[in-house]
């Protein structure tokens, strides 16, 4: 069961690509309501038609072939703000349980930081953020060791 940061439709379709036979929202569904799981449905259909797929079962688990790594070679870390796209909305604040992400006014204008003290690099802020200022670039997924 894929859990934890499912606000988009590519969020579910990453969920099944690693092999989850089911995904959870919630905090969505809390910000958004009830419209959210037909909103989803709909766009991960939309996404497996513009990519070629029939069916949800023709991707579930194809990604995980270029998974690399060992369990336990990966620690915490946290996302980075792409400041230019903060709008400065508070999502990211409010959905953050650690108290790691603040909107803050900074060169003039209001903008999302996190507290890397604080992250656990759960990702729920990446997740609920609606331009995608707070993400994880590419090589934070990479294994280390």
């Amino acid at each position: 069961i894929g859990v934890g940061g499912i606000s988009e439709p590519e969020d579910v379709v990453e969920y099944v690509m690693v092999g989850a036979s089911a995904v959870q929202v919630c905090t969505q569904a809390i910000v958004e309501g009830p419209r959210v799981f037909k909103r989803l449905a709909d766009g991960v259909a939309k996404w497996l038609k513009e990519h070629g797929y029939s069916s949800i079962e023709d991707i579930r688990g194809k990604a995980l072939k270029y998974l690399t790594g060992q369990p336990g070679w990966f620690e915490a870390r946290p996302p980075v703000v792409d400041e230019d796209k903060c709008i400065a909305c508070g999502l990211c604040e409010q959905t953050c349980e650690y108290g790691a992400v603040k909107v803050v006014a900074k060169g003039g204008r209001q903008v999302a930081v996190v507290d890397h003290s604080l992250c656990y690099g759960c990702g729920e802020c990446t997740s609920i953020c609606p331009t995608r200022a707070i993400y994880f670039p590419e090589s934070f997924y990479r294994a280390e060791g």
